[in-house]
């Protein structure tokens, strides 16, 4: 699990001229754990070490096993925490000052959260430094143990549960509903081997067919010889990136509307917008929440399966389709009036159609057969795509402030309803 963690910065590290390696035992080393808790505290000390070491720089993450605990430990050569300043990293409204360093890259919540996350497990968390040279993250973490999980629901309530490990949980794709013998074909586009293998085997079940390509010139072969249900695209490969794959794929009409999902370690504003203009149909950043991976995929393959519901219900005998720019046009013009309005919680479908100047039931018919949603379910994924975009742009301190600001009156049903959408309830990003 670790090894799949550090693998998955690898395009991000190289992309910065850091060197990342992992130094593992040889063997398994199992240890009794919050599987999405663990994840959580080494993204953020691998994240941290990016971040603060310049180009030509190295970061090694290494693991020992004790008798009774194990020792995890990211070492960088970094810019380095100055002396006065260690005691106070963990806590938590501690922020950078320096001048070297960009808005935003304060050490603050991350190490406040990781640290809580640590003693939840019955473990500590010390760092190393010196200015200039560079820093020394170690969390040292029993084998065995009874841990404290917090209710995603209510943080304030714990309780003791025993957490299996991991490799007992295999989670399927229970979203997926097939009617007979019909197989959903995913196909995933990624370089690196063991990812490719860690995924495959995250979705693959007797309803779930996962094909593999090493690159997008692979993926290009494998669309030929069967079209899939949908498909998953790294960024970062040889030959063919996954910008140029997706390219391919939506210059074609046999593969246009077929669902691509991107992973990335790429998460600037600029890349994440590049993807959604070049026809991407959702993100993931890397490291991923397997849970959220599975959701967004089960959305997806749901809004295409209601798509070409919707087509097949207008039947043979209706008006010839519009051309694909008087499609395009359309939805844009309508995402355009749900942005000028995006504060406003009573958005309804005569506003819709008077802003393009159709009637209901050409607006619902056209809305369907175009992108999957009822025009109330259009005006709710524009609204969650926006909130999703200041989420990512920490543009809101709350839960409640997001909801306000994309039109939803109730933060409750707003943190329900982005739960329900792309897998992971807001708070958990806002941290």
């Amino acid at each position: 699990y670790l090894h799949l963690i550090t693998e998955s910065f690898q395009s991000q590290s190289v992309k910065k001229g850091v060197e990342l390696t992992a130094h593992l035992p040889p063997g398994e080393v199992l240890i009794s754990a919050d599987r999405d808790k663990i994840q959580k505290i080494i993204v953020n000390l691998i994240s941290n070490a990016l971040k603060f070491t310049l180009q030509n720089g190295t970061i090694r993450v290494s693991l020992k096993e004790r008798d009774e605990h194990i020792e995890l430990s990211v070492k960088d050569t970094g810019i380095g925490i100055e002396a006065e300043r260690l005691a106070l990293i963990f806590d938590r409204f501690h922020s950078n000052d320096r001048s070297d360093l960009k808005s935003g890259d304060g050490l603050g919540i991350g190490l406040h959260l990781t640290k809580e996350l640590v003693e939840l497990h019955r473990g500590s968390i010390t760092v190393k430094s010196e200015l200039g040279k560079g820093s020394e993250f170690t969390v040292v973490l029993p084998k065995e143990q009874k841990v404290l999980a917090i209710d995603d629901e209510n943080e304030s309530d714990t309780k003791l549960t025993q957490i299996a490990h991991p490799s007992s949980e295999i989670v399927k794709l229970p979203e997926i509903q097939n009617s007979g013998p019909a197989v959903t074909n995913i196909l995933l586009v990624e370089d690196n081997e063991d990812m490719r293998s860690y995924i495959s085997g995250l979705l693959s079940s007797e309803v779930v067919q996962v094909t593999e390509a090493g690159n997008g010139i692979e993926g290009k072969k494998k669309l030929i010889e069967s079209i899939p249900d949908l498909i998953i695209s790294d960024v970062m490969m040889p030959d063919m990136d996954g910008f140029e794959f997706t390219r391919f794929v939506r210059s074609k009409p046999e593969y246009r509307h077929i669902p691509l999902v991107m992973l990335t370690a790429l998460s600037g504003q600029d890349e994440r917008i590049e993807a959604f203009e070049i026809g991407v149909s959702d993100y993931l950043n890397k490291p991923f929440n397997e849970t959220e991976l599975k959701v967004r995929i089960a959305n997806l393959l749901a809004l295409k399966a209601e798509r070409e519901e919707a087509i097949n219900y207008m039947g043979e005998g209706e008006e010839p389709g519009d051309s694909e720019d008087v499609q395009t046009h359309f939805i844009e013009k309508l995402k355009a009036y749900v942005k000028e309005r995006i504060t406003d919680s009573e958005i309804t479908s005569d506003d819709l159609c008077q802003a393009v100047n159709m009637s209901r039931r050409q607006l619902f018919r056209k809305i369907k057969t175009e992108t999957g949603f009822t025009p109330g379910a259009f005006v709710r994924e524009i609204k969650l795509l926006e909130a999703r975009k200041l989420i990512e742009e920490r543009k809101g301190n709350t839960v409640s402030e997001i909801s306000y600001a994309v039109g939803f009156s109730t933060p409750s049903h707003f943190a329900k309803i982005y739960k329900e959408r792309f897998g992971v309830h807001p708070k958990e990003l806002l941290r």
